[in-house]
């Protein structure tokens, strides 16, 4: 049987390599059409919102997963302090605000404008 032999001439293989590419360049511009084509149509409103949504969900748990936890010990520690500060600032007001009331019951009794 007779072999076939390999042509090993390089412009033939310059102009194989050369349609090849051409080829190759027709292919991937008609696969570049088509994901445009399928780029410029957008999902309609409700998958896009469901979309974020889904996003957003994911990125706070992920956000929650690196947060650095209270122990219950400081947690309650933590908590009784904003009590305390609480029940102390509410005393001062309560105090300022019968000082002042007094203060202006005090002026109103004069009858300075009669």
């Amino acid at each position: 049987m007779a072999e076939k032999e390999l042509n090993t001439n390089p412009e033939e293989i310059t102009n194989i390599a050369e349609s090849t590419e051409k080829v190759s360049e027709k292919s991937g511009k008609k696969a570049a059409v088509k994901k445009a084509k399928k780029s410029d149509k957008k999902p309609n409103v409700f998958v896009r919102i469901g979309k974020r949504i889904a996003r957003f969900w994911r990125e706070s748990i992920s956000e929650l997963k690196k947060v650095v936890w209270m122990s219950g010990k400081e947690l309650r520690k933590s908590t009784l302090l904003v009590v305390v500060s609480v029940i102390a600032i509410s005393i001062i007001i309560g105090l300022v605000d019968y000082l002042f009331t007094i203060a202006i019951q005090g002026f109103a009794s004069l009858n300075l404008f009669n």
